[in-house]
């Protein structure tokens, strides 16, 4: 739950950064285009932040029907930073930033992204590249 409602203030801030320069901008059809992408790159973010959450607590991520493959697929690299971050540094939890690239080759997703790994006394941001393949995580690497 905790998750959801910090994915929240994240979306807002996105939604009105892209709609704010984009009414700079001075045209209507702008104003509209950012917000159809904030829109979009809010909903992505939501839906693999709530599908990672689905599954905490498990040691492998499960495909979650309800969102497409690049969803699962930010949702299994988001599962994996909390698993890490829970067993091999007895943190609290990974929390999902941006996402930066998504890239699909054959039947894998290579995915860039920013998370915060929290722990009892401070909180960490980096840079993770992570491969999925179906819906396994099958490389991960902190940068």
């Amino acid at each position: 739950m905790f998750k959801k409602l910090t994915m929240l203030p994240m979306a807002a801030v996105l939604v009105f950064g892209i709609c704010a320069s984009s009414v700079e901008a001075g045209s209507g059809k702008k104003v509209a285009i950012g917000i159809a992408v904030g829109v979009a790159a809010t909903a992505l973010a939501i839906a693999a932040a709530q599908s990672a959450n689905t599954h905490r607590g498990r040691d492998n991520y499960g495909y979650n029907h309800g969102v497409g493959a690049r969803e699962n697929a930010v949702g299994a690299c988001i599962h994996r930073a909390d698993r890490r971050v829970q067993r091999h540094r007895r943190g609290q939890y990974a929390r999902l930033d941006a996402v930066k690239d998504i890239k699909k080759k054959g039947n894998k997703f290579k995915v860039t992204m920013l998370v915060t790994n929290f722990f009892a006394n401070r909180a960490q941001q980096r840079w993770v590249k992570c491969h999925v393949k179906h819906d396994r995580v099958v490389f991960f690497k902190y940068n």
